[in-house]
């Protein structure tokens, strides 16, 4: 293992990065946990995060590699072939990157789309999804071919496209991004007449997300200063030190708002938050001015109810299912019993039958 010395400065990237790595982990894992625990099966978002959480690590594993040619070392003590590992290492680190910090916000953006329904707030969030993925398509292929074939990787070729010009545009759509991330739940719930701590919780969550725009300009600035160095492995080093602390960071905002606590506070009794029926947002949404969305249920006796242990998801996390009382036990097993035939994996499953009125201010 390299020692760190006053011409040796990469293996201290190696060992924040591994540092990182391991609450990067468990917030993942805790995610998955909760999500496992409430409906015994994993779903797209659980799968996307962990496909963001590989291409986190793979970003580690490249950067190591870059500490190994040179990183953080004076580029004239390098020889070429260890100059040209190094850019190599690099090309595969920023793919990485990019698939890292754009899948977490995929990963956020669906939930939102599973609290929605066919509105206008459900279309808003589908565009944001198709953005986020044609422009993390559009940045991979630009930087899998930054410079001149057979060797896209070697930057100090003068057959490269702008890079400063794309990183600043990048910088800018990535800011953005995820400034709608953390904030677009105030849009979708606000509406909602519940307690003012829990739906303030709710929009708190995803506020992590926006820690990030720090990381963001702090790794423009430093693209900024290596950018045409002539000793690209020596300049770089804090570069390559924001960009991994970025991508950790990303995802472990991305699992926080997927902890019990949070689908706790989104649970309004007698809904059930689904992801097969949408609309935690839209299908509690008043039809008329001042109506109520779920008619008043009788009254029952605490023996008659039915305890609900924590937040009950549903096969598929997310919407909300309202089932009136007058509905009928029957009802129900009708619809369960045709969706069955239907070849449905969509069911609904009752935890809870305490009486509630939601309305809207």
């Amino acid at each position: 293992m390299a020692i760190v010395s006053s011409d040796h400065h990469g293996p201290l990237i190696n060992v924040g990065m591994w540092i990182l790595l391991v609450p990067m982990g468990l917030c993942v894992l805790v995610k998955i946990y909760t999500k496992w625990e409430m409906v015994n099966r994993l779903q797209l978002d659980d799968f996307l995060l962990i496909f963001a959480m590989l291409a986190a690590v793979g970003q580690i594993v490249a950067t190591s590699a870059q500490v190994e040619y040179g990183l953080g070392q004076n580029q004239t003590s390098l020889s070429y072939k260890q100059v040209e590992q190094f850019f190599l290492a690099q090309y595969v680190g920023q793919i990485m990157y990019i698939l890292a910090i754009f899948i977490a916000k995929l990963v956020g953006l669906y939930f939102f789309l599973c609290l929605t329904a066919h509105d206008i707030r459900r279309r808003f969030v589908q565009g944001a999804m198709i953005f986020v993925g044609i422009w993390l398509f559009v940045s991979m292929f630009v930087v899998g071919l930054q410079c001149q074939t057979p060797k896209p990787w070697i930057s100090e070729s003068n057959h490269c496209i702008n890079q400063r010009v794309f990183w600043v545009v990048f910088a800018v759509i990535d800011g953005l991004t995820q400034i709608l991330v953390g904030l677009l739940p105030i849009y979708l719930l606000q509406g909602l007449n519940m307690h003012t701590s829990k739906k303030m919780f709710s929009m708190l969550s995803f506020s992590p997300n926006l820690i990030t725009l720090s990381l963001i300009v702090l790794r423009l600035k430093y693209l900024y200063t290596s950018f045409h160095s002539q000793n690209y492995t020596w300049d770089s080093f804090n570069l390559a030190l924001v960009t991994n602390i970025h991508a950790s960071t990303s995802i472990i905002a991305a699992s926080i708002p997927f902890t019990k606590l949070f689908i706790d506070s989104l649970v309004l009794s007698p809904h059930i938050v689904t992801d097969g029926t949408r609309g935690v947002v839209s299908s509690a949404r008043p039809t008329q001015r001042g109506s109520v969305v779920s008619t008043p249920k009788p009254r029952r006796s605490p023996e008659d109810q039915v305890k609900w242990p924590g937040s009950n998801l549903i096969e598929h996390v997310t919407a909300v299912t309202s089932i009136k009382a007058d509905s009928g036990w029957e009802e129900l097993q009708e619809y369960n019993g045709s969706n069955r035939d239907k070849g449905s994996e969509e069911r609904i499953v009752i935890r809870q039958t305490t009486s509630t009125t939601v309305t809207f201010t």
